[in-house]
């Protein structure tokens, strides 16, 4: 926990892969845009299972048609592992599918994506509401437990309510022994008060080493302050401030680079888009003589019945030998007018920049480093 704190307040790099100018690839993809239903509205009135916490595990009861099974989401793995263990339990599991507010994920996601809200599982046709136990924030932001969670489960509520309490009394830390003491009282034993007091401190609402031995008889009941205290520790305003200033200047040195390659880049670039516009209508031009041509031999030369079967081959061989020549050449792209002139264009680019001496990887590269730096930059300044 105490490292989960130091790590959201010194911060994390990120990856952008994005540019906001052309960027020449040899296998465009295009976004789609789907419009879908909200799937979590679909599922309020399923019937429902809590996950759990169990020493740092995500577990879940499904009712399978040979009964109730226990499975342990790992977040390390992906959604087909969780989906195989489904079906290899129970043979009269036939289909499983998995669903967030978004539809239907597939098994490559990781599992970890699926803890962070509810989300429906549908066996052989039966659909069942999974509600995620939460993930509390702490440090700058807040700690706090779903209410879902502690209305299905009165005893970690009375824990809950007695940590509460405890802070209310300006209280920051509690000794091991005055929880199980109240544990005791209220007839809980020892070894499910220790097992709450785990799920509160997976949880974010306490801090409990078990395992440190100068910390095992104590419960830590902010934790904000403990990150507070790190961050202190770590002079985490200073080092913001210092990795904002490399940013900055590193940022300044890639807008320069940019510069000096942005004049080739477009002298390329309107190269590149002539060529692909003039050989996209030498070939408009190419099947319009075709069609005068056979209109000639139609209606002047010969007759219909001669030159019904050489239109027929004529035109099946383009369409087909054709299009599976486009197919060869990218297969990436569709076998349409737009992405077959992006087609022409990024080969005509490559070849004029290969003349050219241009260096495409390094400018996608550059591209790339400011938009990266720019989000970390403001990641730095919030």
């Amino acid at each position: 926990m105490l490292a989960r704190a130091c790590t959201s307040i010194v911060g994390r790099s990120t990856a952008c892969k994005f540019s906001n100018r052309r960027i020449v690839s040899k296998k465009p993809v295009k976004p789609v845009f789907l419009k879908r239903k909200n799937a979590m509205a679909a599922a309020a009135q399923l019937p429902t299972v809590y996950m759990h916490l169990d020493r740092g595990n995500h577990k879940l009861a499904l009712p399978l048609p040979s009964g109730e099974k226990v499975f342990s989401l790992k977040e390390h793995l992906n959604v087909s592992s969780f989906i195989e263990d489904v079906l290899m339990e129970d043979p009269g599991v036939k289909t499983v599918e998995i669903r967030d507010k978004f539809g239907r994920v597939s098994k490559g996601t990781p599992a970890d994506a699926l803890l962070s809200a509810d989300w429906t599982v549908t066996i052989n046709g039966k659909s069942l509401l999974v509600k995620s136990p939460p993930r509390s924030l702490v440090g700058g932001h807040h700690v706090a437990i779903h209410p879902d969670l502690l209305q299905g489960d009165s005893k970690l509520s009375m824990f809950k309510t007695y940590v509460d309490s405890m802070i209310q009394a300006s209280k920051t830390e509690l000794s091991l022994g005055d929880y199980i003491r109240f544990a005791e009282d209220k007839g809980v034993s020892k070894e499910s008060a220790l097992a709450y007091l785990r799920t509160l401190h997976t949880l974010g609402a306490v801090l409990f080493f078990e395992e440190n031995l100068e910390l095992r008889n104590k419960i830590l009941l902010n934790p904000k302050a403990v990150a507070a205290a790190v961050e202190k520790a770590l002079a985490v305003p200073q080092l913001k401030a210092s990795t904002k200033a490399t940013l900055e200047t590193k940022l300044v040195a890639l807008k320069a680079r940019l510069g000096e390659l942005q004049g080739e880049y477009e002298a390329i670039d309107a190269k590149s888009s002539r060529s692909a516009n003039l050989i996209s209508y030498s070939v408009l031009g190419g099947l319009l003589f075709q069609w005068l041509l056979f209109a000639r031999f139609t209606w002047w030369d010969f007759s219909w019945d001669v030159m019904e079967p050489v239109t027929y081959f004529t035109m099946t061989a383009e369409l087909s030998l054709g299009g599976y020549l486009y197919y060869l050449w990218d297969g990436s792209a569709e076998f349409a007018n737009k992405d077959a002139w992006t087609c022409l264009y990024n080969w005509r680019f490559r070849s004029i920049a290969k003349r050219r001496s241009f260096d495409i990887e390094e400018w996608n590269s550059v591209n790339n480093g400011i938009l990266q730096t720019q989000e970390q930059i403001t990641h730095y300044s919030d």
